[in-house]
């Protein structure tokens, strides 16, 4: 059986959508509020000093990549805003799709606005462990040293996802 992982960068969004995911989430919580009482503590990893969600991407990554699921979808607390606008049931419903197909993809963005050529810290996508581990531990720590010392915007960025989008 595939195993697939959903990691939400969580400010302070209400992420009560997340329930019917509960088995296969982790919430990285990046803000002051703490109420996720529907959400597992197990399940929860506080990290306040995280300013993006690249940087709770790749601390997932670097903190996992000995014992990664075969896929891990990364997401944000408030995620219908770019799957689809105009419509939280369809924008979770995608989500809900993306972890439960066969997935024959190593890469694929879900923020449909975004491509390999756009990105920004909204960026959400599914990637497989084989794709993930193309880059040594140490080069996903060095991307993420890069980020927190250089403050690093979304072009700075390109260079992670390309390497994760390159088949």
């Amino acid at each position: 059986m595939i195993m697939t992982k959903i990691v939400c960068s969580r400010y302070n969004e209400q992420v009560y959508w997340l329930i019917p995911m509960i088995n296969n989430i982790i919430v990285y919580n990046r803000g002051i509020n703490d109420d996720l009482h529907y959400i597992p503590k197990d399940n929860i990893i506080t990290c306040r000093g995280v300013k993006s969600n690249y940087e709770v991407y790749i601390k997932h990554i670097i903190d996992t990549y000995d014992n990664l699921d075969d896929y891990t979808i990364f997401i944000h607390g408030n995620p219908e805003v770019h799957i689809f606008p105009e419509s939280k049931g369809e924008s979770y419903n995608t989500i809900w799709k993306t972890l439960v197909q066969n997935k024959d993809y190593k890469f694929k963005f879900i923020s449909i606005q975004f491509t390999p050529e756009f990105v920004n810290d909204s960026v959400m996508f599914v990637v497989s462990k084989e794709q993930i581990l193309k880059s040594s531990k140490e080069s996903w720590i060095e991307i993420l040293n890069d980020i927190q010392q250089y403050e690093l915007d979304n072009n700075g960025l390109e260079k992670m996802w390309n390497q994760l989008s390159d088949n």
